[in-house]
């Protein structure tokens, strides 16, 4: 459970780097895309701990599962909230989307430390043992 908060730790930790490169160099680091770049990726990771919460009684063959379509639901929910952003123009463009790249890596690195812990987690599968032969 605690492994959770590494995905809000993860955008913090980004946001500050970001913010302080920006500054630093003179540059604006646009709040608004990066607030709305923020809340799109805290919606994407949402979305792809949905599949673990309905495997959590399962094995690790299906928590595996599980985190396969938990990191695809994460990637197309990032990359719908790009395409709506972008073609919408609702926000300046490039600076959307460079806040969404360097947010999105940082969180799926996060959803795969805690999809790796729920895989761990998991009691192994059982096999049923070689078939009879008929």
């Amino acid at each position: 459970m605690r492994r959770l908060l590494l995905i809000p730790a993860s955008l913090a930790l980004t946001i500050a780097i970001g913010v302080g490169a920006c500054v630093g160099t003179g540059r604006n680091p646009h709040t608004t895309a990066m607030l709305a770049a923020a809340a799109a990726v805290v919606i994407a990771s949402v979305a792809g701990l949905v599949p673990m919460l309905f495997t959590t009684a399962g094995s690790q063959l299906v928590a595996t599962q599980a985190a396969l379509v938990g990191s695809m639901v994460h990637l197309f929910t990032v990359a719908i909230a790009a395409v709506v952003v972008v073609l919408g123009s609702l926000l300046p463009g490039m600076a959307f989307l460079s806040w969404l790249l360097a947010m999105y890596w940082m969180s799926l690195a996060a959803l795969v430390v805690v999809y790796a812990g729920a895989i761990r987690s998991a009691p192994p599968a059982t096999h049923p043992g070689p078939s009879p032969k008929a």
